[in-house]
């Protein structure tokens, strides 16, 4: 019987942050869905980035955050990990400010 080896899904390429903020949110809460297959990609709610973390049709709680923001930093260059740590773990924050923060952290820090 061969033996198969699990791979790695290739790395999404970074661009603004905003798809990995997504990804990250989706593995916390199944309210939150990913396509990103869709060019532009799709997210539902899709009006996520105008919403916070504990609205009730994205549903994470203040405990979560932590779960959250080690999802998004093993989504992104690692450079960015001191950013995303510095994120509170506060589910009344907006998703919209978390993503705009990460997107001028990798412009600081990886981007051209």
């Amino acid at each position: 019987m061969p033996l198969h080896r699990h791979r790695r899904a290739p790395p999404v390429a970074v661009t603004d942050g905003a798809l990995q903020v997504c990804f990250a949110l989706a593995s916390v809460t199944n309210l939150v869905t990913v396509d990103a297959a869709a060019e532009p990609f799709a997210v539902a709610p899709d009006d996520v980035f105008a919403r916070t973390f504990d609205d009730l049709r994205v549903g994470l709680s203040h405990q979560q955050m932590p779960i959250f923001k080690a999802n998004l930093a093993g989504l992104l260059p690692r450079p960015l990990a001191p950013d995303v740590a510095r994120i509170a773990d506060d589910a009344g924050l907006a998703i919209g400010d978390v993503a705009d923060f990460i997107a001028a952290a990798l412009r600081k820090t990886v981007l051209p």
